[in-house]
């Protein structure tokens, strides 16, 4: 039975980012991000989901470069079914140059729906609820508020489960600071 509908999903990134507004401060950022898989698959699996990511500075001798923790929302999308994912872990970014920031995340998502389709047809299972990820990206500062940009996001169980396959996908993302 499905805990919650993409509807209630849809719902709860909307109440993540009121609330994350209504407490943050200048180093809060909302990411939204919409990943396809790199490979073509028997079920295609896409991902979206939005991250509350608060940042630390290093500090004054390197303001460049930050930490933060992450927290996020999601949901997998089929043609047919949809299930929620929840993950939290940290990551670390550098301002480099020309209002370009590179970032690298990694942590654990909690899936609703690890099984997708009939056994035999197309059927996609990932093992069990706990996944590890891992996020590469880079974008753009186009506003002080703003930027855009592309992550390469891998999704396993790194081995927990008797079955282990990934998933790896394109990412954009939209993300606001406030």
């Amino acid at each position: 039975m499905k805990i919650l509908s993409s509807k209630s999903t849809f719902l709860g990134i909307i109440a993540l980012l009121l609330f994350s507004h209504a407490s943050a401060n200048a180093a809060s950022n909302i990411r939204c991000l919409y990943s396809t898989p790199t490979t073509k698959q028997n079920i295609d699996i896409e991902i979206a989901e939005c991250s509350y990511l608060h940042k630390f500075s290093f500090g004054e001798s390197v303001p460049s470069l930050s930490w933060y923790p992450v927290f996020n929302l999601g949901t997998q999308i089929t043609d047919n079914d949809n299930g929620l994912m929840l993950g939290a872990g940290g990551g670390f970014g550098w301002q480099a140059i020309f209002d370009i920031e590179i970032f690298i995340e990694g942590g654990m998502y909690w899936l609703e729906e690890y099984e997708y389709g009939i056994q035999g047809l197309a059927y996609k299972d990932y093992g069990g609820p706990w996944q590890y990820f891992g996020k590469l990206g880079a974008g753009y500062h186009f506003t002080d508020h703003w930027s855009m940009g592309y992550a390469y996001l891998h999704v396993s169980n790194g081995g927990e489960y008797d079955i282990n396959p990934s998933f790896d996908g394109h990412s954009v993302y939209l993300q606001y600071q406030f």
